[in-house]
Formats: structure tokens, sequence, C-alpha cells
């Protein structure tokens, strides 16, 4: 029997795939998808929980552990396809300004290696200023784009009635300022006053219109079309 909750994740699976040209599932457990294992590379030398822990989206795909844990919670993994659905529609609204600005500002030390070209004029001190920003210091596009995505994660809890536990914005507060995001916000506080607001505005009319809005009201006509009880 097909419960209430891998109902909602069938039907928000459906819809992402009209909304997202190319959309796939995948799994890091048994992919051969080269792009997910180099960025596993990458990622895993400031989180070592990356493959094990952690749903990721690379447009147009959204990659899961595994598989076997999905199956046996599809509750838990429709609140992440409700977060990662926000992450693939800004990546289709925005083009490719949302990678850019979400990797910054750690893409730019790419621009250093041009003084490997440059030893001999002053190009080559300019470009090496560009290295300390591979440190892991503040980013406030990938703030703004996580922001979306974890707004996501309180709405739906609001909206099921969910209490909304210390533990849980705990979690999401250590995810802002600590190395699985590559402390892209260290300030704890704004972080946690910006959750409080989204949970505060998930009943309100305003919060769900325009186009930035799409996901929020397309995933509360799911949750509205199937509801747990």
């Amino acid at each position: 029997m097909t419960t209430v909750d891998e109902k909602r994740f069938r039907a928000l699976e459906e819809l992402i795939k009209k909304e997202i040209p190319g959309f796939k599932i995948d799994y890091k457990d048994t992919t051969k998808d080269w792009k997910i294992r180099a960025v596993a590379k990458i990622v895993g030398f400031f989180n070592k929980t990356f493959m094990t822990g952690f749903t990721t989206t690379l447009y147009p795909a959204i990659y899961f552990v595994s598989k076997k844990k999905l199956q046996k919670d599809y509750g838990r993994y429709f609140y992440t396809l409700c977060h990662e659905f926000v992450h693939l529609w800004d990546r289709r609204t925005k083009g490719f300004w949302f990678t850019l600005s979400y990797l910054s500002p750690q893409i730019l030390v790419l621009l250093s290696l041009f003084s490997l070209f440059s030893f001999f004029s002053l190009w080559f001190l300019l470009f090496l200023l560009f290295l300390p920003c591979a440190a892991p210091v503040r980013s406030l596009f990938r703030t703004k784009w996580e922001m979306r995505g974890y707004t996501m994660n309180m709405v739906v809890r609001v909206w099921d009635e969910v209490p909304i536990t210390e533990t849980y914005m705990n979690q999401i507060v250590e995810n802002f300022t600590g190395m699985n995001y590559y402390r892209m916000c260290p300030d704890g506080d704004y972080v946690r006053y910006k959750l409080l607001e989204a949970q505060g505005l998930a009943n309100t009319t305003f919060f769900l219109e325009g186009e930035d809005s799409y996901p929020y009201r397309r995933v509360k006509t799911i949750m509205e079309e199937i509801p747990r009880s």
C-alpha cells in the first residue's frame, strides 16, 4: 500500500520533471556520474559525510544518499525534495548566475592560477590577490540561496503542523556556520532570525506571491491535495 508520504514524494517528483528539463533522481552509493564523484573529492576535504549524509543538487539532477534510505523514510525525503526543488527552480530561473554566485567567493581562487603565466609582470601580484578566496569565508550569495532552501524546510513543517524543535533549529544554524557549507554565514543569530521569520510568514498570503515563491506555492498545493490526515 502506498503511503501518504510516498504519494506526496511522487507527486512532487512528477511536478519537477515538468518544470526542470532533464531532471532525474540518482543515488550517491550507486551512481556512475563522474560529476558528483568529482565534487565529492573536493568537498570531502571539509565535509567528511558529503556522500553518506547529504542530499546534493547538481542541476538538473538530485542525488540522494541511497535508494534504500529513501524508501525507508519518504516523509523525511519529501521535505528534502521540497528543499532541493527550490535550488532547481532558482538555477532554472537565474541561470548560470545562480551557480557562479553560489560558489562565490571561493570560485574566484581560480583566477590565481593565471599567476603561473605572468611571472614577469604586475599581473602576477594581482592574480595572487585571489588566493585568500579559497578560505572558508562568508558567502553572501550561498547564504541567500540556502536560506531560500531552508525556508522551505521551515514552512512545510508549519503546514504539516510538525513541531520545530530547538535541536532542529540548531542543526540548521550549524549548517550555515560550520564546515558543511564552508562557513558560509558565521552569524548564527542572523540565521536563527531568518528561520523564525520564515516560520512566521508561512501562512501569510504575500509569502506565496511572485515568481520566486513558485516552489512554495506548488508544494503547498501538493500538501493540501494529499493531506496527512
